[in-house]
């Protein structure tokens, strides 16, 4: 069995992974793509050959976890054009990639989140407002 999994020009017959309930509703094609859904073993050359199959790549990234260097599961994909954008959406929406269907969409934003310091950034409450902590076994 192939870890491709399907003909390339027929229509996807496995379903994306589900849109979360709090992505945006609409966005605004654009010619950069949130691919989610990947598998860990799921490269940036594995991506960059299949979207390259229908248009100009001309970035992608894949998300790692910077403690264990693992893919998040998702990546972006800059593409040349709108046009070469959307042909990807039509194309590889729920194409099968190392054994995981991918959803593939235009991205709701167009350029990286800006990295977190690693410590919360927050309002901090005076330790007399949190809730008391209780010790031993409830009885």
């Amino acid at each position: 069995m192939s870890l491709y999994s399907r003909n390339r020009d027929a229509p996807a017959p496995y379903a994306p992974p589900a849109r979360p309930r709090h992505a945006p509703a609409r966005v605004e094609p654009n010619n950069v793509l949130g691919v989610f859904g990947l598998s860990i073993r799921t490269r940036e050359e594995d991506l960059e050959d299949e979207f390259g199959r229908y248009g100009k790549v001309d970035k992608v990234v894949v998300v790692y976890d910077q403690r264990s260097e693992r893919s998040r599961g998702f990546g972006f994909i800059t593409m040349h054009t709108i046009e070469d954008a959307e042909r990807c959406i039509e194309k590889l929406n729920g194409f099968v990639l190392h054994g995981r269907p991918m959803r593939v969409d235009f991205s709701a934003t167009k350029r990286p989140h800006a990295p977190t310091p690693g410590q919360y950034m927050g309002e901090k409450r005076p330790l007399c407002e949190l809730a008391p902590l209780t010790f031993g076994a409830a009885g």
